[in-house]
């Protein structure tokens, strides 16, 4: 009797572990969506330790920061990495991975189009191709993904006027040079500005850059206003318009939110709701209508300045004194969820 017992409780907490086991494997694949942008460039080591620790601390997977073209090469076909090097070696010690943005403004003088303009583009998308494969050779394997180019949908991110066919000249050579640097990175088109992206992304086709991006980038700012708002033009919900354009010409690529976020001051919301909205964010693209966007980027995680009258000065995660705000909290409770109902996907 004592026999069958024993064997009728071994078989019992088998079949117990087999279903945990089934349950843990049956989770469904996702990359893991948490992503801050930062500013880390120059920082001291001990505040760049601290700034990617608290990131850690806070579950996020993804760091984006600007790879500053004209940091990395002072005289043409020169490049000093080491900057760059520290903080991506930084990162990866403590399990977070980069996005690279390779601005199309902030670039040597002598590639700009207009040499006195600091925003100018390069006057030669050849030599941005030149230079993105330079960057992705020497970081092969250590970055994943590049971001091309910020907002070019705007006049002030490409003076004189926004313009798409440039634009796309680039965006197509950037993509040739980081896989010729690196083929198993991936590419995310500049992160469009939420003012009016739908035409610049119909244009961006028209130019011919399906097969040369892996991802659209976008930048879904909807502050002072819920990501559920479905009122008013700046709107999170411009991301499906974005996705059905994308659709109509038979492209099936996912859209990364680069950029996303609300500034804690008088003229947009105070620190609970930041963490409200930032919460809100993760379960609209985990659970909701926009799980074809795998990374989520929180503009940004210390705040920039102490300035309570200007929002660049108050979007961070952190205030600048690396006090945490509501919404630092939020991304731990996000990852937390994370693990417990997704099995972790590469991009």
């Amino acid at each position: 009797m004592k026999k069958r017992l024993w064997i009728a409780l071994f078989l019992l907490a088998l079949i117990g572990s087999v279903v945990v086991s089934a349950n843990g494997t049956n989770k469904p694949k996702r990359v893991n969506p948490l992503c801050t942008a930062a500013h880390l460039t120059w920082l001291a080591q001990a505040d760049l330790d601290r700034q990617i620790t608290l990131m850690q601390q806070a579950g996020i997977q993804w760091v984006r920061l600007d790879f500053a073209w004209f940091d990395m090469e002072m005289s043409p076909n020169v490049y000093t990495f080491s900057e760059y090097d520290r903080i991506v070696t930084t990162a990866s010690a403590h399990g977070l991975r980069v996005i690279a943005l390779v601005t199309q403004y902030g670039i040597p003088p002598f590639y700009r189009q207009d040499t006195t303009n600091w925003m100018s583009p390069p006057a030669n998308p050849q030599d941005y191709q030149t230079f993105t494969q330079a960057l992705a050779t020497h970081f092969r394997g250590r970055i994943q993904l590049y971001e091309l180019g910020n907002e070019p949908d705007l006049d002030w991110a490409w003076p004189p006027a926004a313009n798409v066919a440039a634009y796309s000249a680039l965006l197509k050579a950037g993509y040739q040079g980081i896989k010729a640097g690196d083929p198993r990175a991936k590419i995310i088109s500049a992160g469009l500005s939420n003012v009016n992206p739908e035409p610049f992304v119909q244009g961006m086709y028209d130019n011919g850059v399906k097969g040369y991006f892996d991802y659209l980038g976008f930048h879904p700012y909807s502050w002072p206003r819920s990501p559920d708002d479905t009122v008013n033009a700046m709107q999170f919900g411009r991301l499906a318009r974005l996705r059905q354009i994308m659709l109509s010409r038979g492209d099936h690529k996912q859209i990364m939110v680069t950029e996303v976020g609300w500034p804690t001051f008088s003229g947009g919301v105070d620190e609970q709701t930041q963490a409200t909205h930032v919460k809100r964010i993760y379960q609209k693209i985990e659970y909701e209508d926009y799980t074809y966007v795998p990374i989520a980027c929180i503009y940004d995680f210390v705040d920039d300045g102490t300035d309570t009258t200007n929002a660049e000065d108050n979007f961070g995660l952190l205030r600048f004194d690396y006090a945490p705000k509501p919404s630092y909290a939020t991304t731990s409770a996000v990852r937390a969820d994370y693990n417990a109902h997704f099995t972790p996907l590469n991009p």
